[in-house]
């Protein structure tokens, strides 16, 4: 774990982004082999889908990873830091963000484990973006929005 963090700490912005990416596409792409084709559907997607394709690009592409980013790890991390000691803040930060980030897209098994995971990895991402002195809600929001709008473009597509 302390290697990827001097990893990530030097890498540019952009590998660093895209390094994130990476694992916020291939987690679905497990648990895809795992659960059931038909745990795929997302109601929030489906019922948003009726209101036109630039209602869901501003929600679910600008608005929820940013908003989705403060409640979920920038919050998180300002309590873990201000009422935690130090060598428990890190792994309560990371499974209390990841689990708060599941339980809120629990539309199914399959978005609750892949949001949980998908949580891990931004709540991670966060933190280190902290450790480089980076503003870690706007590294996230970024690849948070990237992923989504990579989601939303296949969505159209099929």
């Amino acid at each position: 774990m302390i290697k990827i963090i001097k990893i990530l700490k030097k890498a540019n912005v952009i590998s660093f982004i895209f390094s994130g990416l990476f694992f916020m596409i291939i987690i679905p792409m497990i648990f895809s082999f795992i659960i059931p084709e038909d745990s795929y559907m997302n109601p929030v997607i489906e019922s948003m889908k009726e209101d036109g394709l630039s209602i869901l690009f501003l929600f679910g592409v600008v608005l929820a990873p940013f908003f989705e980013t403060l409640i979920f790890q920038f919050l998180p991390y300002v309590f873990a830091n201000a009422f935690l000691k130090r060598k428990i803040k890190f792994y309560f930060y990371i499974v209390s963000a990841s689990l708060f980030f599941g339980v809120m897209h629990f539309y199914n098994l399959y978005y609750f484990l892949v949001g949980t995971s998908v949580g891990v990895v931004l709540s991670f991402y966060f933190y280190v973006s902290k450790l480089r002195g980076a503003s870690g809600v706007i590294l996230v929001y970024i690849i948070h929005a990237i992923n989504n709008l990579l989601a939303l473009l296949i969505s159209i597509k099929w």
